[in-house]
C-alpha cells in the first residue's frame, strides 16, 4: 500500500480472467492466477470470450462513508493483429449474496471460472448481472497493436457502495465490442514483473478528513522547525 497527501493506493489481492466455453475452461493465467497478464476478449460467441476480475482488500484502511475511489489498470498490448476495442468496468454492489453455484465476495484467483464468477452473465459475451454497477465511462480504442500501452482510470464514486462485509471490493472488466474477434486485449496483472503497472484502487478521503490530515502534517512540520 502507498499513501500520498491523504490518498491511499492498494494493489489487487486477487485477479484473474475467466473464459467461456463448453468445457468451462478458466484458461486463467495458467489456471492459477500467477501470470503477468489479464486478458479481455469478445469472441464471436461466449466460447472463447474473456472477462476480468480484480479483488481489493480494504481491511487495513481507515475509511469514511464519503470516501471516493478510482480503479486503475494498465494496457500492455494485444495478442495479435490491429483492432478497435471498447471495454468497460463494473463494481460488485455492496451486500452481494451469491446464488447457487456462484463464488462469494471472498473468491480466489485459483478457483474462479466463467460459470462461478460473481455477477457474471454466463450467457452473454460482455454482460454482467444487476449485482454489479458500471463505474466510469466505457473506453473506446482504435488501431490497437501488440505494442500499444496505456493507463486507464475508472471512477467508482462513493466507495461505500461497493465494500462487502468481508472488506473486499470486486471490480469486473468486460469487452463490449471489438472490430476483429481474433485478438485479445492484454492488461498487466498484480503478478506483472513491472510493479508500477499493477491494477490498483486509490481511495481519496472525504474533504474534512483530508483537511485534518493536512493540518496534522502542518502542525508536525511547524513543531519540528521550532525544535530546531
Amino acid at each position: 500500500m502507498s499513501t500520498a497527501a491523504g490518498q491511499s493506493t492498494i494493489v489487487a489481492s486477487q485477479d484473474n480472467f475467466v473464459t467461456g466455453g463448453s468445457d468451462n475452461r478458466d484458461d486463467v493465467q495458467g489456471s492459477s492466477g500467477t501470470s503477468g497478464e489479464i486478458l479481455l476478449k469478445r469472441a464471436s460467441s461466449t466460447s472463447g470470450s474473456r472477462k476480468a476480475y480484480f479483488q481489493f482488500d480494504v481491511s487495513s484502511l481507515t475509511l469514511n462513508a464519503t470516501d471516493t475511489a478510482t480503479f486503475t489498470v494498465n494496457l500492455v498490448g494485444t495478442s495479435s493483429s490491429t483492432a478497435n476495442f471498447t471495454f468497460a468496468a463494473y463494481a460488485l454492489n455492496t451486500g452481494f449474496t451469491p446464488g447457487t453455484g456462484k463464488l462469494g465476495t471472498n473468491w480466489t484467483e485459483s478457483a474462479i471460472t466463467w460459470n462461478n464468477a460473481p455477477a457474471n452473465n454466463t450467457g452473454d459475451r460482455s454482460a454482467v448481472t444487476s449485482d454489479a454497477t458500471q463505474i466510469g465511462s466505457s473506453v473506446a480504442l482504435t488501431g490497437v497493436t501488440t505494442t500499444t500501452t496505456g493507463e486507464f482510470e475508472f471512477d467508482l464514486g462513493l466507495l461505500s457502495n461497493y465494500i462487502q462485509a468481508d472488506d473486499t471490493v470486486t471490480i469486473i472488466m468486460t469487452m463490449q465490442s471489438q472490430s476483429n474477434t481474433s485478438p485479445i486485449l492484454k492488461f498487466a496483472s498484480s503478478e506483472n514483473a513491472t510493479s508500477s503497472l499493477h491494477p490498483s484502487l486509490s481511495i481519496v478521503p472525504e474533504p474534512a478528513a483530508a483537511s485534518i490530515l493536512l493540518g496534522l502534517s502542518t502542525l508536525a512540520f511547524v513543531g519540528l522547525r521550532r525544535r530546531r
